[in-house]
C-alpha cells in the first residue's frame, strides 16, 4: 500500500538461507555469485580465500535439469569496478568478470547499485547484479545477485 492504495507488483527475488555452526571470526573472505541466465541456466559460484588457501568452484543447474561442478577462474585479479562503504569502510568489488573454461563461458557482472552493504556485522555486501555475455560460444544477458564478505584492498 502506497498512499492507501494497491499496486501490483512483480519482479525476482533472492532467498538465501544458510546454516552450520561457523566461527564467523574466523572466516577470511568471498564472492558468492547466484547467477540466473536468458538461455535456462543457473549458476552459483564461489571463490573464497581461508587460511587453508582459496577455493573455487561453480555449481551449474542446466535448464534441462542436468547438474555439474566445475573449477571457475579467480575473480579478484579481472575485478574492474570498486566501491568504499562508508559504514565500514570495507572496500568491495562491484564489476566482474566470470570465467568457467568447462563451459567456455567469459561472463560480465555489474552491480545494478553500488551501495548495497548490508550494515551488520561489521559489513556484507549482498547485491543486486546485472549479467552479459557468452556461454559455449552463445550471447547470454541475465541477472545475478552477489554476496562479498571482507574487505578487497
Amino acid at each position: 500500500m502506497v498512499d492507501g492504495r494497491r499496486h501490483d507488483v512483480s519482479g525476482q527475488s533472492w532467498l538465501d538461507h544458510q546454516w552450520g555452526d561457523w566461527d564467523w571470526s574466523q572466516a577470511g573472505k568471498w564472492t558468492w555469485m547466484a547467477l540466473q541466465l536468458s538461455n535456462g541456466d543457473k549458476i552459483n559460484l564461489w571463490d573464497s580465500f581461508e587460511s587453508s588457501g582459496q577455493q573455487r568452484h561453480a555449481t551449474v543447474l542446466h535448464a534441462d535439469g542436468t547438474q555439474e561442478v566445475m573449477d571457475v577462474e579467480p575473480l579478484a585479479p579481472d575485478t574492474a569496478g570498486w566501491w568504499t562503504s562508508p559504514y565500514s569502510n570495507k572496500r568491495y568489488g562491484t564489476k566482474w568478470k566470470v570465467r568457467i573454461p568447462q563451459l567456455d563461458a567469459e561472463l560480465n557482472v555489474s552491480a545494478d547499485a553500488t551501495e548495497q552493504e548490508v550494515q551488520a556485522q561489521g559489513g556484507i555486501y549482498e547485491g543486486a547484479s546485472t549479467v552479459s555475455g557468452r556461454l559455449g560460444g552463445k550471447t547470454v544477458s541475465g541477472n545475478a545477485f552477489v554476496e562479498q564478505l571482507g574487505d578487497w584492498r
